[in-house]
């Protein structure tokens, strides 16, 4: 090379290297964005981790609460048929039966199934409602986000 073509080089090497550094520059600019952007989406990310998480244990406790009142409704139907068994026996082999007494036990058992019906009904409802809104969330989870 001779000392034209030196000069040369280096009157343009002087201007690719300043182009260079804007290039490396801008380079730096958009791997710093896209690190912002991607610690903005790992923070949303932990967001809903603990939302979920929220609404995981509220969905326990419904369920938690669901199942006690279903026990108790359980227990209640074992009680009511175990007094009318006895209310209907007493009055099949009783001598001196008297309806009356029996016609109130059977009533009372009556209105015991009709509260543990409720009370799994109610249950139901709970269980349902929250598979509903799991529908909900997790058709919302797999939404793509624009950006």
């Amino acid at each position: 090379m001779n000392r034209r073509e030196r000069e040369r080089a280096s009157a343009h090497g002087g201007s690719e290297r300043v182009a260079d550094e804007r290039e490396a520059d801008a380079r730096e600019n958009l791997a710093n964005a896209r690190g912002a952007s991607l610690d903005a989406r790992e923070a949303l990310a932990d967001a809903r981790d603990v939302v979920r998480a929220e609404r995981d244990d509220a969905a326990q406790a419904i369920v938690h609460d669901a199942e006690e009142r279903d026990d108790e409704a359980d227990a209640r139907d074992d009680v009511a048929d175990a007094r009318e068994l006895s209310a209907s026996r007493e009055g099949f082999v009783s001598a001196n039966a008297q309806f009356g007494a029996a016609q109130r036990a059977r009533r009372a058992a009556a209105l015991d199934r009709a509260d543990a019906k409720t009370d799994r009904e109610s249950s139901a409802t709970d269980r349902a409602d929250l598979t509903a809104s799991d529908q909900v969330v997790a058709t919302e989870e797999s939404t793509p986000e624009p950006g």
